[in-house]
């Protein structure tokens, strides 16, 4: 009985210090990339304001049946289905120099997308921000440590095929060339 007693105690104080844990841990990442744009910026940043156009260089999108449409906000919206589960791109602002997208994976938290072209010094640099909210339970805050090295690089060839496929648009030269910058990633309680 004493045993079992110890047991029973152990798991109960080992559950206590996980959760405990888990509440230090961040509830918010965010996951920075980006690409350097020589050149003229517009075409760029008229492609990422176009949302029906992400269809065209959004790797998730890419090859996909996507249905297109308007909220009741009248924002634009894409959705499509994969591996039976329904994922929704939506638009949630339009800005000068980019727009801000929520994905809202099937069962999951939206993350908020920011496409950004922002001038540094003399040249233009596109900014991919994702901001993951994390839930509350302790594997997922655990999982969250690892969304950077599973999703960064998916965002920075989303960002290239973007380039390129802005490049390949174009029917002259617009002088464009990607230099990929070093990974971000912020962490927030």
């Amino acid at each position: 009985m004493y045993k079992i007693k110890g047991v029973v105690i152990a798991i109960i104080g080992l559950t206590v210090l996980i959760l405990l844990i888990s509440l230090l841990m961040p509830s918010t990442v965010v996951i920075n990339r980006t690409v350097n744009v020589y050149g003229n910026p517009m075409p760029v940043v008229n492609e990422v304001k176009s949302l029906a156009g992400w269809r065209n260089w959004y790797l998730p999108l890419v090859g996909e049946a996507v249905l297109e449409g308007k909220n009741t906000n009248g924002k634009d919206y894409l959705k499509w289905e994969r591996n039976g589960k329904v994922y929704i791109l939506e638009e949630v602002e339009l800005y000068d120099s980019g727009i801000r997208v929520a994905l809202r994976p099937p069962n999951e938290k939206a993350v908020l997308i920011d496409v950004i072209m922002e001038k540094v010094g003399s040249q233009h640099q596109l900014l991919w921000r994702a901001v993951h909210k994390i839930k509350w339970y302790p594997w997922e805050k655990f999982a969250g440590l690892f969304i950077n090295d599973l999703a960064g690089e998916g965002y920075q060839n989303t960002l290239e095929n973007l380039i390129k496929y802005t490049e390949s648009k174009s029917s002259a030269t617009m002088g464009m060339k990607f230099f990929p910058s070093s990974p971000a990633i912020t962490l927030y309680r």
